[in-house]
């Protein structure tokens, strides 16, 4: 009994021990010529990590500079920031995700930047609002912006100019819808012989225009437009509807009108052209990053994508390409336009061992000159409310000024800021893919996700009550 009685206090000392040793603050990390090492994980991999890298590089070579960036690429990178901080050790600074911020904050997981911003001089004046937005949450900024994203309508001018199309952009979704159709071609077998032809003529034929002709549809030469391709940012569609996600007042509105009307359109496309058709058509779509991408081998001939766009255009479609990008129409015609906006982001997590060594990297990030070299690699526009002409000049995306002005839109559409938000849109996602597959209407998918996270919302506010802390 007592030789178990002293394995039993040695485990528990043992374990006191490491606790300690785990949360207790340790001395600085220096190298030989006596800086200041500042742990730093981010998440890109490819060009993004080679931009980042090239940046940290510039910093570090910064003449008298006591400190030391020593950057680590790290996958799932959410998750490892969790681990490493209930551990005890966690980077010096890492990059999140913007819809990361709330959830991070309300579990006391990030360091409260309102200091660090006023002393290095960094305030809403110097950024786009809407990414300076994203980094507030319950009144204090928890993260600043790093590359940001919005998203406009790409076009394959070369197939507009086929279909007798006009050199400009659709002005409404009802003229995308019939451009859309005007640059659908079909493959048909009429009679047993196979040819090609439009939408158009197709429903002619299938409609009993010839009645003794047997028709029958082979497949999809191309269409103008499905919202399934991508299909990355249904959680926004609603902003080109007039709808919200959100309501100061009311919370959570997944069922608001203009939400239904988004996912009804959505869902038109369906209908129209047939879901069995589409997802044969769309399964012999090649990946993302690939020549075989739909819109670069001309299967596809309108999508909605974001800045990053360019960059995989002149990597994987063919040389001289034509395309152009412009603001993707609202069900209303709009003086301002209408854009989702995104954004990465980076922050101190709480437990950091040099939370003031890494927000000088930070701040020299938020400079015009580590942004533009950040954002020009990664071949986005900058978070930043001032561009030097440099920038505009030497980027190799030859529409970002189209997408920064669309970043100052009054109608730019966010994630809401909120903790429960990763959950809202995954059963937002569901939704969306339980409508396109007819499992449910538009109305009754809506109206599950709007049920689930009103509960969801409520608890989590309650939640922040007892912590005493607001949303």
């Amino acid at each position: 009994m007592r030789l178990r009685l002293l394995d039993v206090i040695l485990v528990v000392v043992v374990l006191a021990v490491l606790g300690l040793m785990a949360y207790t603050p340790r001395p600085p990390e220096r190298r030989p010529d006596g800086r200041t090492i500042v742990t730093y994980w981010e998440k890109w991999t490819k060009f993004e990590g080679e931009a980042i890298k090239h940046v940290v590089e510039r910093f570090n070579a910064i003449p008298g500079n006591t400190i030391y960036v020593k950057l680590m690429t790290v996958s799932d990178i959410q998750d490892k920031v969790k681990v490493a901080s209930a551990g005890g050790d966690p980077p010096d600074v890492t990059g999140l995700y913007n819809f990361n911020v709330a959830s991070f904050a309300d579990q006391n997981a990030l360091v409260c930047l309102d200091d660090l911003c006023r002393e290095h001089g960094l305030n809403e004046g110097h950024y786009i609002p809407v990414y300076w937005q994203m980094c507030q949450h319950r009144g204090h900024t928890w993260a600043l912006p790093t590359t940001p994203a919005t998203v406009a309508l790409h076009v394959n001018r070369k197939m507009l100019r086929s279909a007798g199309l006009p050199d400009r952009f659709p002005e409404t979704i009802a003229e995308l819808d019939e451009w859309a159709e005007r640059l659908t071609v079909v493959r048909v077998r009429v009679n047993g012989k196979e040819r090609e032809c439009s939408w158009k003529e197709f429903e002619g034929l299938s409609g009993g225009a010839g009645k003794s002709d047997k028709v029958e549809f082979v497949d999809f030469v191309q269409m103008g437009f499905l919202p399934t391709e991508p299909g990355w940012f249904n959680w926004g569609l609603c902003a080109w509807f007039g709808g919200k996600l959100m309501d100061p007042e009311r919370g959570i509105t997944a069922d608001d009108p203009g939400d239904l009307a988004a996912l009804e359109w959505f869902c038109s496309y369906a209908e129209k052209y047939g879901l069995n058709r589409i997802d044969r058509f769309q399964g012999g779509f090649g990946n993302f990053s690939s020549p075989e991408n739909a819109f670069f081998n001309g299967k596809i001939a309108m999508e909605l994508q974001g800045v990053w766009l360019a960059n995989f255009i002149a990597q994987y479609a063919p040389k001289g390409f034509d395309w152009d990008a412009g603001p993707f129409p609202a069900v209303k015609p709009t003086k301002d336009p209408i854009t989702e906006a995104d954004a990465d982001v980076i922050c101190i997590p709480a437990g950091s061992r040099h939370p003031r060594e890494a927000f000088q990297f930070i701040a020299y990030l938020q400079s015009q000159e580590g942004m533009e070299l950040l954002c020009r690699e990664q071949w986005k526009h900058s978070p930043l409310s001032k561009v030097s002409a440099a920038f505009y000049a030497s980027h190799p995306n030859k529409r970002i000024k189209l997408f920064y002005d669309l970043a100052w839109s009054p109608n730019v559409m966010t994630r809401p800021r909120i903790g429960v938000w990763e959950e809202y849109e995954k059963v937002l996602t569901t939704a969306y893919d339980n409508a396109w597959q007819r499992i449910e209407t538009p109305r009754q998918a809506l109206a599950v996700v709007q049920r689930h996270m009103t509960r969801r919302y409520a608890a989590e506010l309650v939640r922040l009550e007892r912590l005493g802390a607001r949303p």
